[in-house]
């Protein structure tokens, strides 16, 4: 999905149930929005799949119960 800074990347995943990390990728210069990935797992739990892409920006979350 689209999002127009980090903060609202944060809060589309903040209010879906399933998700604990993201990825953000830099602003696209033609639309000025940026690229929002939500997903239903973490670093911690996949450390395997974590992958360096300068274009992109990873925050997790650390879930508490």
């Amino acid at each position: 999905m689209q999002a127009k800074d980090l903060d609202e990347c944060e809060l589309l995943c903040y209010q879906d149930d399933n998700c604990v990390s993201l990825n953000i990728k830099n602003k696209d210069l033609g639309s000025g929005t940026h690229e929002c990935e939500l997903n239903n797992s973490t670093h911690l739990e996949h450390e395997g799949d974590l992958e360096n892409d300068q274009n992109f920006h990873y925050r997790g979350a650390k879930v508490m119960i």
